[in-house]
């Protein structure tokens, strides 16, 4: 399922990723904007997934998918 509104990122980094924002990557990991945040704050997420413009933070969506993945066949 994909989140709404999400923008396309560059060709270089493949057609089928998408920076999602921080609203749109914690209602696609079940999470609250403020857990998903926090879990920044501690390093948490994978520096590979995290895509910053100035203040504004995105995700990868790719890179989140792989680490959900990961995680879940740990």
């Amino acid at each position: 399922m994909e989140p709404k509104g999400i923008a396309k990122l560059s060709v270089i980094e493949g057609e089928d990723d998408r920076l999602w924002t921080v609203r749109q990557a914690s209602a696609w990991l079940s999470l609250t904007e403020h857990a998903l945040r926090s879990m920044l704050r501690r390093d948490q997420i994978p520096h590979e997934a995290i895509f910053r413009m100035g203040r504004r933070i995105r995700f990868r969506s790719n890179a989140l998918r792989a680490w959900v993945r990961d995680r879940r066949s740990a």
